[in-house]
């Protein structure tokens, strides 16, 4: 059959379904058979509020008065307007075929003026929705709008409880009425007085406690619908047995308490006693819950809908939502019977995130009716093509129930990769049915069953459960008490997931089983690269199972057992499994109970271990040097350039191990063996070992009592090293005689720049030697001799020794017992020389070291603008030797000499240095010795001098003689033109210029 030869009444009936702009504007054009159905079609409903206005115009040309059987209109403007515009391109004058009038959101005027218009028009239905709120006259207006047009369909909307002020004539010929809410005495007056009604849909029905309830029967009816009731189980009872013909009902409501609505079997008694010729019962009931106690009632509710009665006698078929995350009920016939415009779905909270839904559908060929999982919105299915990938019902406390039903779901669900039920107190019983769904699911890739009260029965489940499934990845147990928690979830990774490459189980307590179970996954590993098993008490109980797979293992590089009460015995097996294996590269065993037998195991093994690179002993009981030197032992670590064992008591029993080490390490580029006890016999050993070192450039042998005798054993090693740059020996036993073995090897070395040999007896001949070997050395810059008891004769053969080598920046004397007369030797070399960047006499008994170390010693890309040396005891040889350093000034401006022993020879230098300065601001001799001869001497410095502000002299013994010197100098300085503040103890504070 064509298109050209398909009957018009069929044609008629697709028209039915189409709306008018479809039909006039589009299917029209198509071919000259449409165009003229689509003008003989007399069943046009014609809809103004939902066309464009540039459209209207168009179709007022073509439409026809006399086919138009229906016409909606919305608010004022379309009366006024768009109707007019359409009448104004129309040559329609009247609408005699019109039967359906729907006026939408208008007012008591407007109203009025619609039904004026129409007046003449065969009206047999009318939808009337007031936009100013019911009341008397518009009630009237109704009324009258019955009668005039003798209408059998009415529908009043926005229109509560005034239905009393309707007139309802006995005569009225209605059989469809459509209301808002309306009372019980409202409703038995609408069915005592409209005998041919047939029809009657309301929103709800109030019936009050006050109401006078008599019960009487209204046979005419044969539908109800209620769209969003409120009343309890036993009014709808009581309602509905008054319709006893009833032969459709529906009714909707969200029910605040889960009672005998959702009861099938109350239902099937009460429609078998009081409405029997029900045909069709359609129901949306909705009830939140408080808590998800009644999942365990959901298989008995849906039971008592699959009865013959219900399934086979009158084939009524419902579906039942659960929303666990919201603890929502939902009980409907299939298909759903509410759409996303009603009332009733308004006033549900709806989520703008899908929600997880377990579905119950009854069917008559589903037997066993399983659970399904769906998104909804919270009442709609979402669209079908966004697939349920991930479930995630946390913390609803589904308990066993609740997982059965969502183990069910599972068997079937060929979506869900991801689930998570944390917090849910399944227990043994509900993970016994998940462990049983996940022997059947192929596509779940995680599961968390955190905090779920899972004991060891439940435990055992799972890991026989896992042991066949192979799509699980990701699977969490934690918080259970279950001993499978800790280690079932790297199991199955371990098991499942082929791009794993690294296993952290820090922290988890893994014992016995456990460790045996984990190790068991592990025998066949190809790609666990890394195996993380910090502070998970595993013991030497567990550690063997370990041991057993790294004997074999052809992949773990990296192996953390940190902090797990392994004893020497256990780190002995690990030491035997490791001869066999090759491809292990980090072992870490810090922080465990391993002691000297343990750590010397491994060094033996690790001699000759290819692949081993890095090893941590550290945190053990262990002596700290078997620690280092299990990592140094290593061929892998034997370039290590680098080996600090200072402070770790090696001693001379244990050197041997070192030494041995040592000899492999030819690489290496600095040793620091500082305060070890090695003892002249440890040196010899280390000095042996160090004979293929010739890349070494740093030697640390400090606090070791080294005397002469293992300075013989060092020097002609270090003669042949070619590249050593700094030797540390102090605080060790060496004197002079060990001075002239090191002054030897500084004779022809060229290479060292630094040695260091404070701390030891060198003495003034030890010096001496020291100072013959280095007048021709032109590396060595830095020399420490602290506290070497050079005394001033070592001080004066150090001095000579500066004054013919230049390349010396840096010499430490501290503490050698050094006085003026020695730091005079230093100054005298040192003054000239603008290289020398720092000497250190601190710890000398003499004033004049320390004046010596300030000026001798100021780094030389800063300028020195202060000189501080308040209360260092400078006298007045001090002070001389002060003023002639200062005698071309140029960038000292402020001088602190108080509270020192300055007397009137002091005072007479400074008064001298006052005269030709034209630098200093600020002089300070506060408590010091000037007295009034002094105060001459430096008031003919003042009568000079032209840029000193300040003189502080409190505190000098100076009487009213020397005061009057001061005063006359300030008087007879004439060039000055700062004020100068002199402070004169009790004579007078202020005198200014």
């Amino acid at each position: 059959m064509s298109l050209v030869t398909l009957p018009v009444e069929i044609f008629y009936c697709i028209l039915d379904h189409l709306d008018i702009c479809s039909i006039l504007i589009s299917l029209r054009r198509v071919c000259r058979r449409l165009h003229t159905i689509t003008d003989t079609y007399n069943r046009y409903e014609l809809d103004l509020s939902s066309i464009r206005q540039r459209y209207i115009k168009l179709i007022a040309s073509i439409i026809r008065a006399e086919n138009i059987i229906g016409l909606i209109l919305s608010n004022k403007a379309s009366i006024n307007t768009t109707f007019d515009f359409f009448l104004l391109h129309s040559d329609i004058h009247e609408f005699p075929k019109l039967r359906s009038l729907t006026l939408n959101k208008f007012t008591d005027y407007d109203l009025d003026c619609a039904l004026q218009t129409f007046a003449s028009c065969p009206l047999n239905s009318l939808s009337i929705d007031v936009c100013s709120g019911w009341h008397d006259k518009i009630a009237v207006l109704v009324t009258s709008a019955v009668i005039q047009f003798k209408l059998r369909k009415l529908i009043l909307k926005n229109f509560s409880y005034w239905t009393q002020c309707i007139s309802w004539s006995n005569d009225c010929n209605l059989n469809y009425l459509s209301l808002e809410k309306c009372t019980y005495s409202q409703y038995q007056m609408i069915l005592g007085n409209l005998r041919y009604l047939k029809t009657l849909v309301i929103r709800d029905c109030i019936i009050d406690d006050c109401d006078e309830v008599i019960f009487t029967s209204y046979s005419q009816l044969l539908s109800l619908t209620i769209n969003d009731c409120h009343l309890s189980m036993s009014d709808i009872e009581f309602l509905v047995a008054q319709t006893p013909s009833l032969m459709y009902l529906k009714i909707c409501s969200r029910w605040r308490a889960f009672d005998s609505a959702f009861d099938g079997f109350s239902w099937e008694q009460f429609i078998k006693i009081n409405i029997s010729s029900l045909a069709k019962f359609v129901f949306f009931f909705s009830c939140s819950l408080h808590n998800n106690d009644i999942m365990g009632n959901i298989d008995s509710l849906i039971d008592l809908f699959r009865t013959p009665f219900w399934l086979n006698e009158k084939r009524w078929f419902i579906t039942c939502d659960y929303y666990i995350q919201r603890k929502i009920i939902n009980l409907y016939t299939t298909p759903m019977c509410i759409k996303k415009g009603d009332i009733l779905f308004q006033s549900f909270i709806n989520s703008s995130s899908p929600c997880i839904t377990i579905r119950w559908i009854v069917s008559s060929t589903d037997e066993c009716c399983l659970p399904i999982l769906s998104w909804t919105d919270g009442t709609f299915d979402i669209n079908a093509t966004e697939i349920l990938i991930t479930l995630n019902i946390d913390k609803n406390c589904i308990g066993h129930k609740g997982a059965e039903y969502i183990a069910d779901a599972l068997k079937t669900n060929k979506s869900i990769v991801d689930m998570s039920m944390a917090g849910n107190h399944i227990g043994d019983l509900g993970v016994e049915f998940i462990a049983n769904a996940m022997q059947f699911n192929t596509t779940l890739t995680t599961l968390d069953l955190q905090q779920n009260q899972i004991g060891e029965e439940g435990g055992k489940n799972l890991f026989n459960a896992l042991g066949k499934n192979q799509t699980l990845i990701k699977f969490n147990l934690i918080g259970n008490p279950c001993s499978q928690a800790n280690t079932l979830d790297m199991i199955t990774l371990i098991k499942n997931d082929k791009m794993i490459a690294s296993i952290d189980l820090q922290s988890r307590r893994i014992k016995g089983e456990d460790a045996k179970y984990l190790a068991d996954a592990l025998i066949n590993n190809e790609k666990i690269t890394s195996l993380n098993l910090n502070h998970s008490e595993i013991q030497d109980q567990g550690l063997k199972y370990f041991v057993d797979v790294l004997r074999n293992d052809k992949t773990i590089e990296i192996l953390s057992l940190h902090s797990n009460q392994i004893t020497t015995n256990g780190t002995q097996s690990i030491a035997k499994a490791l001869a066999r294996n090759t491809v292990l590269k980090e072992l870490d065993l810090s922080n465990n109970i391993i002691r000297d037998k343990g750590v010397e195991a491994f060094i033996e093994v690790l001699q000759n271990h290819a692949s081993m690179a890095k090893i941590n002993f550290f945190g053990n009981l262990a002596a700290n040097y078997l620690k280092v030197l299990a990592n140094i032992v290593m061929p892998q670590t034997r370039s290590e350039t680098n080996v600090m064992m200072n402070s770790k008591c090696i001693g001379i029993q244990k050197i041997q191990y070192l030494a041995k080490a040592l000899v492999f390490a030819k690489s290496l580029t600095v040793l620091d063996l500082d305060d070890n006890k090695l003892g002249d016999d440890g040196v010899r050993r280390i000095s042996q070992a160090l004979t293929n070192s010739k890349m070494l450039t740093v030697l640390k042998l400090q606090k070791n009592s080294i005397s002469t005798v293992g300075v013989q054993y060092l020097v002609p090693v270090l003669h042949n090293i070619p590249v050593i740059s700094k030797l540390y020996l102090a605080n060790n036993r060496i004197d002079d005689e060990g001075a002239k073995h090191i002054a030897s090897l500084l004779q022809t070395n060229t290479t060292l720049t630094v040695i260091t040999l404070e701390g030891n007896a060198i003495g003034s001949a030890g010096a001496q030697y020291l100072s013959d070997a280095l007048l021709n050395n032109t590396t060595v810059t830095a020399i420490d001799l602290t506290n070497s008891g050079i005394g001033d004769t070592g001080a004066q053969y150090l001095a000579d020794l500066l004054r013919e080598n230049s390349n010396i920046t840096e010499l430490l004397l501290g503490s050698n017992h050094i006085s003026d007369e020695g730091a005079k030797y230093l100054a005298d070399v040192l003054q000239n020389n603008a290289i020398f960047n720092r000497l250190s006499l601190h710890g000398n008994e003499s004033s004049l070291c320390t004046l010596v170390e300030i000026f001798l010693t100021a780094p030389r890309d800063q300028v020195r603008t202060e000189l501080n040396v308040a209360e260092k005891r400078i006298g007045d040889e001090e002070v001389q030797f002060l003023v002639d350093v200062l005698a071309n000034n140029t960038t000292i401006m402020n001088i602190d000499l108080a509270k020192n022993n300055i007397g009137v020879d002091g005072a007479k230098y400074m008064g001298d240095l006052l005269q030709n300065d034209k630098t200093l601001l600020t002089l300070n001799l506060q408590s010091n010795e000037v007295g009034d001869e002094g105060a001459k001497y430096l008031a003919n410095g003042l009568r000079k001098n032209t840029t000193l502000q300040r003189l502080d002299l409190r505190e000098n013994t100076i009487g009213p003689l020397g005061a009057q010197c001061l005063a006359d100098a300030l008087c007879e300085n004439i060039v000055g033109r700062v004020a100068i503040l002199f402070c004169m103890h009790d004579f007078f504070a202020n005198t200014s210029r």
